[in-house]
């Protein structure tokens, strides 16, 4: 197989990706997203700042969601709307695993959307910065900022051995033998 160059997808360079239904979504560092249809992008644009790049997305409950180092958003289909219920966080990451929207957060740590409102999920994970999350089949993981990578079990977090205790998990990936794989480094 070979690569195809595609047209550009927007102002700015892609800071996200998001595997969608209706089409590859980009997050862009100019505070747009684009729609990947097969052969043209769409841009999804208005109500972010040019120096808010859209570092996460997410499909959740038929709406599209987007963080950025200052909110989050969701697509109205004309604009981004600011969620005022998430109030101001750095969003690293989204994700909609086990049918619960959750925002990684560099200083709030995780947060999950309950109704209308969004609740601290951070039990058991010792630092607030949050940064990635990875769905390793059934599992869901999180990777911090001085804190190492944590599982998801019941309503709480638990380290994951081997990436604990000061580590900053940078990259995550699911692995064939060992369910994921983590690049960390002590601070």
């Amino acid at each position: 197989e070979e690569f195809t160059a595609v047209p550009s997808p927007g102002f700015g360079i892609a800071t996200t990706m998001l595997a969608d239904p209706q089409g590859l979504l980009v997050g862009l560092s100019g505070g747009s997203a684009a729609r990947w249809n097969g052969s043209g992008w769409t841009v999804l644009e208005g109500g972010v700042g040019p120096s808010e790049p859209i570092r996460a997305l997410a499909s959740f409950g038929g709406t599209l969601w987007a963080g950025t180092p200052v909110a989050l958003y969701t697509f109205s289909g004309s604009a981004w709307v600011a969620d005022a219920a998430f109030g101001r966080h750095d969003v690293r990451a989204l994700t909609a695993a086990g049918g619960v929207l959750r925002a990684a957060t560099a200083d709030a740590g995780v947060l999950a959307r309950t109704g209308a409102a969004w609740v601290a999920d951070s039990g058991g994970i010792l630092p607030r910065g949050a940064q990635l999350f990875l769905e390793a089949g059934s599992e869901l993981l999180v990777g911090t900022a001085g804190g190492g990578l944590y599982r998801r079990v019941g309503a709480g977090w638990t380290g994951v051995g081997g990436y604990g205790g000061g580590g900053w998990v940078r990259d995550a990936a699911p692995d064939v033998n060992a369910g994921f794989f983590a690049s960390a480094y002590v601070a």
